[in-house]
């Protein structure tokens, strides 16, 4: 069930308002206001919806192989994958479209796991 703003998760929704809920984000009105996004940019927060959840300390402290490769896989995609200007969901694809600084991002994913750890 997708909840008003077209995201899947509410929890995982709530990760991404966490992150580009502030700052210069051309959507960050749209995420608060919840005016409508257009098609690119709900994919774009899918993906990153998508990130977020799989950041989340439930598979970076998992027990099993499968959690921890759901975690090292988004931690991959975030922060070390190589960029690739022809991908179009590359990473810094994503933060251009959203007019997001992907320096920024990354400090902002960064930032989510590790306050997650401390709460």
């Amino acid at each position: 069930m997708r909840n008003a703003y077209g995201f899947v998760n509410d929890n995982a929704f709530a990760w991404v308002q966490k992150l580009f809920g502030e700052g210069d984000a051309v959507t960050a009105d749209q995420l608060i206001l919840g005016l409508p996004l257009s098609p690119e940019h709900r994919l774009a927060f899918a993906i990153f919806e998508r990130v977020a959840a799989d950041l989340r300390p439930q598979y970076r402290f998992a027990k099993n192989r499968d959690g921890k490769l759901i975690f090292f896989d988004a931690a991959w995609y975030v922060f070390f994958k190589p960029e690739n200007p022809e991908w179009p969901y590359a990473f810094e694809n994503l933060c251009d479209s959203l007019n997001i600084d992907p320096t920024w991002a990354r400090k902002r994913f960064e930032r989510l796991i590790f306050d997650t750890i401390d709460k």
